[in-house]
């Protein structure tokens, strides 16, 4: 339930953790998984200022329980790097997270993704994606981060197959036709991008990401009334609106207005906007005068 990133599929989510937590109060790992239900909720549009504080708090609850839990200090890290902007943190925390001699696939799943390609180790993080499908080969999510790093190295055959078995997997799982359709669209392949944006935003209408996409296409494809009809949807004075609008500009080709929105997107605190949309597109996105300001903002070590 938890990865399906809908808002049904939440609350399901939720449901069942909050009954573990109340049958057994002491066991840690349920409090690690609500931790990571605030983080599925960033990617379901919940905002992170207001998701994250409860992952943290719920991170550290559960290592109260059990220090060496490698979920509670993973998502520490995460904290850590994407809210905190404190990436020496984030690497210790990620340090204790991978010391433990079982290391859960989902924990190195966190560490290629959240902390080695959003710093820029895109090539160690592609090895670390690759073991999370040795390890759990059913996994849709698995297959849509390896597509995301496999994105950041140039790969794109590899990247766009990585993306289709995810949609083999869980041909509902809309966060896996948004991934497909950037990156059909990044690579000018409007048609299939728009059929993916489409599939995509019949899952979850309201999902930025999928806004911006879809309207992107449409702009590209010169029906500019249709794209700006979607993007009046976004809220007046939204936060949402950065995440939107990179994607937008990004999905037209418009890489310096991409970037720009980037820049201003930092200040959400959004966890998987890092590696899902300015690492995966880095080769095209740093050509953009705004790069070395989004790296400076970001505050890589």
């Amino acid at each position: 339930h938890q990865w399906g990133f809908t808002e049904e599929s939440l609350r399901l989510s939720r449901e069942c953790l909050e009954q573990a937590i109340a049958i057994d109060p002491g066991y840690a790992l349920p409090y690690a998984g609500l931790a990571d239900h605030y983080l599925a909720s960033t990617v379901a549009d919940v905002p992170a200022r207001d998701a994250m504080p409860q992952a943290r708090e719920l991170a550290e609850r559960a290592l109260q329980a059990d220090y060496d839990l490698p979920e509670g200090h993973g998502m520490l890290g995460i904290v850590a790097g994407h809210v905190d902007l404190d990436w020496a943190e984030a690497r210790r925390r990620f340090q204790l997270a991978m010391a433990n001699s079982h290391v859960p696939w989902h924990v190195r799943q966190w560490n290629a993704y959240f902390r080695l390609f959003a710093i820029g180790s895109i090539e160690e993080a592609v090895e670390e994606g690759e073991r999370t499908i040795d390890d759990d080969p059913l996994s849709q999510v698995n297959y849509t981060v390896l597509g995301v790093l496999y994105e950041g190295v140039g790969l794109e055959n590899k990247a766009r197959a990585a993306h289709e078995k995810t949609l083999e997997l869980d041909p509902k799982f809309w966060w896996g036709w948004w991934h497909l359709g950037m990156h059909h669209a990044v690579h000018g392949r409007t048609v299939d991008a728009r059929k993916c944006a489409e599939k995509a935003i019949a899952i979850h209408p309201t999902a930025r990401c999928n806004i911006g996409l879809l309207a992107g296409v449409l702009q590209k494809e010169s029906y500019t009334a249709e794209a700006q009809a979607l993007l009046a949807q976004l809220p007046e004075g939204s936060s949402r609106a950065p995440l939107a609008l990179t994607c937008y500009h990004l999905a037209c080709g418009e890489i310096d207005a991409a970037m720009a929105w980037a820049v201003s997107a930092v200040d959400e605190r959004n966890p998987t906007f890092a590696p899902s949309v300015v690492r995966a597109f880095e080769k095209r996105l740093a050509e953009s005068s705004e790069w070395h300001t989004w790296l400076a903002k970001m505050n890589f070590e």
